[in-house]
C-alpha cells in the first residue's frame, strides 16, 4: 500500500514535470522565434535604412557638385565623403573598390560605402555604422534576457497549470484506488 501510494506520488510528479516542461519549452521557443525573428527585421529593416540614406546623400551631393564643381563633400560623424579627382585625395583603400555598395573599415571603424560615378568623377560616401553595430548588440542583449524572462515565466506559469491540469487524473486515481 504504501509503495503503491509512493509509486502514484511519483506518477503525478512525473506527469506534473512532463506537462509543465512541454509547456515551458513551448514558451521558451515561441519566444526565442519571437526574437529571432525581431532581431532579424530590425537588423534588416537598419540596414535598408542606411542603404536608403546614402543613396539620397548620394543624390544631393553630385546634385550640389553639378551646381557647384568646387562643393565639399559631406564630412560629419555619420557621414564622409571624396570626390575623385578631389581634395580630400580618396584613401588607397577605397580608391581600389569598384562601383556599388560595399563594407570597409577604416581606422578601425566600420563603414558602409557607396561608391558611384557621374560625369567623370567618382564618388565615394562612407556611412559610420559603429553606433548601428552597437545598437545591434545592445537589442541582442535585450532580446536575449526576454527569452530567458519568457522561459522562466512560462516554466513557473506552466508548474502551476500542470498541477491544475493533472489534478482530474489524480482525483481519478483516488476514486479507482477508494474503489480497490
Amino acid at each position: 500500500s504504501a509503495i503503491a501510494s509512493r509509486h502514484r506520488m511519483r506518477f503525478s510528479r512525473s506527469l506534473r514535470f512532463r506537462v509543465a516542461a512541454s509547456f515551458a519549452a513551448l514558451g521558451g521557443g515561441l519566444s526565442l522565434i519571437i526574437a529571432v525573428g525581431l532581431f532579424i527585421g530590425i537588423r534588416d529593416a537598419g540596414e535598408r535604412l542606411i542603404d536608403e540614406t546614402l543613396n539620397a546623400e548620394m543624390q544631393d551631393y553630385q546634385a550640389r557638385r553639378d551646381r557647384n564643381p568646387r562643393s565639399l563633400p559631406p564630412a560629419t560623424v555619420t557621414l564622409l565623403g571624396y570626390v575623385s579627382p578631389g581634395e580630400p585625395e580618396v584613401p588607397g583603400e577605397l580608391a581600389v573598390q569598384p562601383v556599388g555598395r560595399h563594407q570597409v573599415v577604416l581606422d578601425d571603424i566600420p563603414y558602409r560605402l557607396l561608391v558611384a560615378e557621374r560625369a567623370g568623377s567618382r564618388y565615394y560616401l562612407l556611412y559610420n555604422e559603429a553606433l548601428f553595430q552597437d545598437r545591434q548588440k545592445r537589442l541582442g542583449l535585450f532580446l536575449a534576457g526576454f527569452v530567458a524572462f519568457m522561459a522562466l515565466a512560462s516554466a513557473a506559469l506552466a508548474f502551476w497549470l500542470a498541477e491544475r491540469v493533472i489534478e482530474p487524473v489524480k482525483e481519478l486515481a483516488r476514486r479507482v484506488r477508494n474503489i480497490g
